[in-house]
């Protein structure tokens, strides 16, 4: 699975890193022609007066109903070239004329670079956790979090481009609430679980299961269900982060161990640090209808695999032996150290 992961993370780095020298709208659509909120201020296509989370509808005056004609109807077209896009959100068509732009470094790091980088942090850090503890339940769990959020990550990048992994976004994206709460579950905490633990969590799965599938049936279908099922879905994700946030600060507060308490704070730390600005933020978008680009926040995804790199590393999170600490846990947060610190 570990293998599965990092085939699909490598071939998304790969096609977001082709597109760097490459001419684009000023703006990044989905293959149905919807405008997620990613970029930056001063792209052109906010600067003109695009909104995000708007549906394109026109080309230079000619309809257009795939992100395929969009490419066809840019063909040839170089950076500084205006073009006119008709748009329309929450049933207001409106146009704007935005000039083309050219994907410098600059503005990949920013965006899909973000995206690429998160993607490989917590992939590393599933496999190095999965490797020190084969067989531990908690280990096991940490895996699935892990690298499920890091595919999440590599195919959101996907998804303005070449579009070979939409469906299982879908998947990945409505995956994370259950993987987040299994963690819960079986983090190595002075706690007894529950028998109805497991039938929380295949609950869970099945609600992620459903949402993806009724997602990627909508895709093209009926773009206001697909507005409304993206909206549950990051509400679903937002409340699963909020879950994990109070869960450790109440075994914080809670446990008696020195030991415990120690580790559990490391991991609060990192877990609010990397989800607690998202699950602030996706309802405000969804919600209040407040513009706000979602590659920001990936950012702070970075300080999850950092807390618990850290946990392993100095309070022996799943007591492994101290030679292969040293020699593997270490290296790994020596590259996401600096890997975060050229990124900012």
């Amino acid at each position: 699975m570990g293998a599965l992961a990092a085939f699909v993370v490598a071939i998304c780095a790969v096609n977001t890193v082709a597109r760097v020298g490459q001419p684009f709208p000023g703006f990044f659509v989905w293959e149905n022609l919807f405008v997620p909120a990613v970029g930056e201020p001063d792209w052109t296509g906010v600067e003109s007066g695009l909104r995000y989370h708007s549906w394109l509808i026109a080309v230079d005056g000619n309809p257009v109903e795939s992100a395929q004609e969009l490419d066809t109807l840019l063909a040839g077209r170089r950076a500084g070239g205006p073009v006119a896009y008709g748009l329309e959100k929450d049933g207001e068509r409106y146009t704007v004329t935005v000039r083309m732009m050219e994907m410098d470094v600059r503005a990949w790091i920013s965006t899909l670079g973000v995206y690429i980088f998160e993607a490989i942090a917590l992939l590393v850090l599933a496999l190095v956790i999965v490797y020190l503890k084969p067989g531990d339940a908690a280990a096991a769990a940490l895996f699935f979090f892990c690298a499920n959020l890091g595919l999440w990550m590599a195919t959101s990048a996907d998804l303005f481009g070449p579009y070979l992994f939409r469906v299982p976004y879908f998947f990945f994206i409505n995956l994370v609430p259950v993987t987040a709460c299994a963690v819960m579950s079986y983090f190595p905490l002075a706690r007894r679980r529950r028998r109805w633990e497991n039938r929380a969590l295949v609950a869970l799965a099945a609600v992620g299961v459903l949402l993806g599938i009724a997602s990627n049936a909508a895709f093209f279908r009926d773009l206001t269900l697909l507005r409304r099922l993206d909206t549950a879905t990051h509400i679903f994700v937002a409340a699963s982060s909020i879950a994990a946030i109070v869960f450790f600060a109440r075994h914080f507060f809670q446990a008696r161990s020195p030991v415990v308490r120690q580790r559990t704070k490391v991991v609060l730390f990192g877990t609010t640090m990397a989800f607690v600005l998202p699950s602030v933020v996706f309802p405000l978008v969804y919600a209040r209808g407040i513009s706000f680009p979602f590659n920001f926040l990936a950012v702070m995804i970075v300080a999850f695999p950092l807390g618990i790199g850290y946990a392993i590393a100095k309070h022996d999170l799943f007591n492994i032996d101290r030679v292969i600490k040293r020699t593997l846990v270490y290296s790994v947060l020596s590259a996401l150290v600096i890997g975060t610190y050229t990124l900012t």
